[in-house]
């Protein structure tokens, strides 16, 4: 069962993967504008954020001083994001986070029930790795028999369609 009330659908192949590639890309936009948005919001609300952003203090030059100061400022600001993109995936119901939910996908264990929470923080550190590698192992899900990329895979885990109830 899943959190639809009915046991999920198998689903493999370009169908599966695209609806995975979605999820993961929205989410990506959304990680990395709040990043940004926060970022520029703390240069702007610091005492000598505006200099940074506009001037030229403190080393960086007029034209790239901006560009620099927002970089550094995002880097600042990624790690607590990162932190709570890990509280959000690792903590939400059944494991389920909000981008999954949104694509109408599950993540499954191999029993099929809900992921313990150690599989999950392990499927998260798995798909930061994928990400850093541009995406390029999840390519293997394509070759899987059931579908998996190499976070699943390590985790023990499965992505798969949820079906809505339509009682």
């Amino acid at each position: 069962m899943n959190d639809y009330g009915s046991a999920p659908r198998p689903a493999n192949g370009p169908a599966l993967l695209a609806r995975r590639v979605a999820a993961h890309l929205v989410a990506l936009l959304v990680f990395d504008v709040a990043v940004a948005g926060v970022a520029l919001a703390m240069l702007l609300l610091l005492p000598w954020g505006p200099s940074l952003l506009f001037g030229d203090v403190i080393g960086y030059r007029v034209l790239g001083g901006g560009l620099r100061a927002l970089l550094d400022a995002r880097l600042l600001v990624a790690a607590p994001a990162l932190a709570a993109s890990f509280l959000v995936s690792v903590l939400s119901p059944g494991g389920r986070g909000p981008f999954l939910r949104v694509f109408g996908l599950t993540v499954v264990d191999e029993a099929g029930g809900p992921p313990s929470v150690p599989r999950r923080a392990l499927r998260w550190a798995g798909l930061c790795l994928t990400t850093l590698a541009l995406g390029l192992p999840a390519a293997w899900a394509l070759l899987d028999e059931h579908g998996r990329a190499p976070h699943d895979i390590l985790s023990g885990t499965r992505v798969l369609r949820a079906r809505r109830n339509v009682d």
